[in-house]
């Protein structure tokens, strides 16, 4: 039986990845040595954080130790870090991720609305590397000016998107791709907590565009394994890109219970494994509820 590394194991998306691996053995990591998910999983180490120094040779010593075959990455702090490790790591391990380019300009938002602005409906942005100040264009007095300060100069400045929120749960493998839509419905601390998946019905409707996109902005950015793109309707119903996380997604087993479980087929390509038969896209709606484990 194959191995899988599934690291952050405390994040909230856990269970559904390892009901998304049946039939491989999972190890799990993750920096608390209490996380949630800890009793789920064949065996559980603690590591450092994603970008501690030490985390490296932590997952080094890690994947000798348990005979790790594939590690499938969770936590955005920690993808640098593994999209380059194999380069200098002794092992033979395969890893679900992109290039350390990709990671870079995927997980930077900036950078990413940079990089496909001129395909892909964005927010207006700007780089907000100092405070901001906002004033009526017709007044006196300094009546309605305000200054708006800004506590990190490491921040982006943006148009405020205030309608329905979508997700995308993607895979690719640079010759196939996969992209299921999927309506965030509830969000409780960024997790979907109620939604449901989009099936495209006609050549133009809303799913068509969130997976034409999705499609474009895969090739463009070159991603591979699984990841996702989430969107946002601006105030006159038009969807905007508003992120990318390439990484497993909190709720893509959505998609798994959907029938397209790009999870698996995420780490089967990592593995050179044939890719299983696909079923049937199903337009289910789900709902997240809370449970306990005991260790």
């Amino acid at each position: 039986m194959q191995t899988i590394l599934v690291t952050g194991v405390g994040a909230p998306g856990t269970w559904g990845t390892i009901q998304s691996l049946k039939g491989f053995r999972i190890i799990g990591c993750d920096m608390n040595p209490n996380a949630a998910c800890k009793g789920m999983v064949d065996e559980f180490y603690q590591v450092p954080a994603g970008d501690d120094n030490d985390y490296p040779m932590a997952i080094e010593s890690l994947v000798r130790d348990a005979g790790v075959d594939v590690i499938l990455p969770q936590c955005t702090n920690e993808l640098e870090a593994l999209s380059i490790f194999t380069t200098w790591a002794d092992t033979d391990v395969e890893i679900v991720i992109s290039s350390y380019n990709t990671i870079r300009t995927a997980n930077d938002k900036y950078s990413l609305y940079e990089a496909v602005e001129d395909q892909i409906p964005v927010p207006l942005f700007l780089a907000a590397n100092t405070d901001w100040f906002i004033k009526p264009r017709i007044g006196s007095g300094s009546r309605g000016a305000k200054r708006i300060p800004i506590p990190d100069k490491d921040m982006l400045l943006m148009e405020y998107l205030e309608g329905d929120e979508f997700t995308v749960d993607c895979f690719s493998d640079g010759s196939n791709s996969i992209a299921v839509p999927r309506k965030r419905t509830k969000i409780v601390n960024g997790i979907s907590f109620e939604g449901e998946i989009l099936v495209q019905r006609q050549p133009h409707d809303l799913a068509s565009f969130l997976v034409t996109s999705s499609y474009t902005m895969m090739k463009m950015l070159d991603l591979t394994g699984c990841f996702g793109f989430q969107f946002k309707m601006d105030a006159e119903g038009s969807p905007k890109l508003l992120e990318c996380n390439p990484r497993v997604q909190g709720g893509m087993y959505a998609s798994t219970l959907a029938g397209r479980n790009v999870i698996r087929m995420a780490v089967l390509s990592a593995l050179g494994r044939e890719q299983e038969p696909l079923e049937e896209l199903k337009p289910i709606k789900f709902s997240r509820y809370w449970g306990m484990n005991v260790t």
